[in-house]
């Protein structure tokens, strides 16, 4: 498994598409059964055999856009986390007053426990 150096796991298609798929295994399930009903409608000559068909590849559609929605959102997280996430449970300051050091966002401007404007950024 590929992590970054602050222990955030990277989106991998190798990895990502086959767990989304596999949380959607009811559509696969269901849409080869429907494909199972066409070839036996088309072999015994029964009516209507576009209909198992059309609800295979509904399914295998629905399946494939669901599999893809969770890529996308793992991605997604993967970004805001970069993006924000880490950086605001990363932020650390200290008062230049009271010597209080404490955890805020980025845009943190006073002291928690004096309510004093000097502040500086520290490391976490």
């Amino acid at each position: 498994m590929v992590t970054t150096a602050d222990q955030l796991v990277k989106p991998s298609d190798l990895r990502d598409i086959p767990v989304g798929a596999v949380q959607v295994w009811w559509t696969w399930l269901l849409g080869a059964i429907g494909l199972g009903l066409f070839y036996m409608t088309i072999i015994n000559e029964w009516n209507f055999p576009w209909l198992p068909l059309g609800g295979a590849l509904f399914l295998f559609g629905y399946g494939a856009l669901k599999t893809f929605d969770y890529r996308n959102a793992t991605i997604q997280h993967y970004d805001y986390m970069i993006k924000y996430g880490l950086k605001r449970e990363a932020t650390m300051f200290k008062c230049n007053l009271c010597g209080a050091i404490f955890n805020q966002p980025e845009g943190a401007d006073l002291c928690p426990e004096c309510y004093e404007s000097g502040i500086v950024e520290v490391e976490a």
